[in-house]
């Protein structure tokens, strides 16, 4: 992809390497090898940072956000097969292969008059570098000794260890899928809310689960149906807020008994339940 002009929107952005999760091996995507190859292909050409692509025929600039990329029928072609041979699959089928991986939940298309623009789910979740937050946090949250002046008149130096004002942050990879589900869920009723410290919320929810009991079912629920009530929702925007709230919404959106009607704010959808993840796995806790 292009940054900087529009004769070529098919390249691979800057960035040197993606990762891999190791558990693709048992993937259905994995398990294809035209299918493998293009999602390799998608993660390769997804932007690493955001930008902006100038696009044949239309004269604003495109937005690309970090884990998209901008590209069409023949485009996404051309990347897939660099060589022209007798052996090559058209172009339709090439896309098709595109739609099945948007049907598997790895990415999304959004489609527009000149251009399509793919978007990677969960970018950020398997395309952050690790221990990144932790060593900058260590930078700022120094424990080093520091000299104090604690006696004046005979001006001797003592050294006193400050404690860290910040904590360490802790938590396991299925905490940060469980927190970029839960803003998921926030973005689609407010596309435009800014991202949230992801490794903080992570932190949270694993707080919740060794201190406070809960499982990863227990939270996924409690907020799936708290994004459901037209109250709580505008309320409930974080896990530190669900942990805050958690038994007072348990008993006031505690799904109706079996036999019972549903009704009122303890009602949810389908959609409450639903996993985060790049289409191999649900954010269901793996053991």
């Amino acid at each position: 992809m292009n940054q900087n002009n529009n004769d070529d929107r098919n390249g691979p952005p800057a960035g040197n390497w993606i990762k891999l999760h190791r558990k693709i091996l048992v993937s259905r995507v994995f398990a294809n090898p035209d299918l493998f190859k293009l999602w390799c292909l998608c993660l390769l050409h997804a932007n690493y940072k955001n930008g902006w692509v100038q696009v044949d025929g239309i004269t604003s600039p495109v937005e690309v956000r970090r884990g998209q990329f901008i590209t069409g029928r023949l485009a996404l072609h051309k990347a897939y097969y660099p060589r022209r041979r007798a052996s090559n699959k058209s172009s339709s089928t090439v896309w098709r292969w595109l739609e099945t991986l948007q049907k598997m939940g790895n990415l999304r298309i959004e489609t527009h008059n000149k251009f399509s623009i793919v978007t990677i789910v969960n970018y950020d979740v398997y395309q952050t570098v690790d221990l990144r937050n932790e060593h900058q946090m260590n930078n700022r949250c120094t424990t080093d000794e520091q000299e104090m002046h604690t006696n004046k008149k005979d001006k001797k130096v003592k050294k006193v260890k400050k404690k860290s004002s910040c904590p360490k942050l802790r938590f396991d990879e299925q905490d940060m899928l469980l927190a970029h589900w839960m803003f998921d869920l926030i973005r689609q009723l407010q596309p435009g809310r800014k991202e949230p410290n992801f490794e903080k919320w992570a932190n949270t929810i694993r707080t919740m689960r060794e201190q406070d009991g809960r499982t990863d079912e227990d939270i996924r629920d409690l907020f799936g149906r708290a994004n459901q009530d037209p109250f709580w929702q505008t309320n409930i925007l974080s896990p530190d807020k669900l942990r805050e709230k958690y038994d007072d919404l348990d008993l006031k959106l505690r799904r109706p008994s079996r036999g019972q009607p549903p009704g009122g704010a303890g009602a949810t959808s389908q959609g409450g339940r639903a996993g985060c993840s790049m289409g191999t796995d649900s954010p269901a806790r793996i053991r």
